[in-house]
């Protein structure tokens, strides 16, 4: 049976890959899994998967944190918000990897919930493929206006490489 921290060097390895992947800078990635270490330490005090992990876990984690700063520091952080942003991204970062998705959609407890729920991940499917559609016509504006300027500026005029016309065969 492999240990608690071998698997937890496993997840870390994994965000610290995919930061890496994406192109994080390394004192962003740094931080995240400095984040993402702290917080798997603090589930493995409390006997916690980080497979069952729940929104509630992650929020008395940071409440647990912010006390320590104030204990430590003998004040609030300058800006609640950056603090807390700070603290929480390498975290969400980390349960996106290991749970395929943060939050966690919540379980729905009726048949209205459930159609709620059907009704939104349709929305959300139909929005996607209109950006698709929009993206995709923007990358082939850009294209055209790119090969417009690449002509305009030749040494022998926008339309030397224009093609022949009909009439002259």
């Amino acid at each position: 049976m492999i240990s608690q921290e071998s698997h937890n060097e496993y997840w870390l390895s994994l965000l610290e890959e995919h930061l890496k992947q994406e192109r994080y800078c390394l004192q962003a990635t740094r931080r995240c899994t400095a984040a993402a270490r702290r917080f798997l330490a603090y589930l493995n005090k409390r006997h916690i998967a980080v497979e069952t992990t729940q929104e509630s876990n992650v929020g008395l984690y940071l409440q647990n944190e912010l006390r320590l700063f104030r204990r430590h520091r003998q004040r609030d952080p300058d800006s609640m918000v950056g603090w807390r942003t700070s603290h929480s991204n390498g975290i969400h970062m980390l349960l996106r990897l290991v749970q395929g998705g943060w939050p966690p959609t919540p379980v729905p407890s009726s048949p209205r919930h459930v159609f709620h729920q059907q009704l939104c991940q349709e929305q959300h499917l139909l929005l996607y493929r209109k950006i698709s559609i929009v993206l995709s016509v923007i990358h082939n504006c850009l294209k055209f206006l790119s090969a417009t300027r690449f002509f305009s500026c030749s040494p022998h005029g926008p339309y030397f490489y224009a093609l022949p016309s009909q009439g002259s065969r």
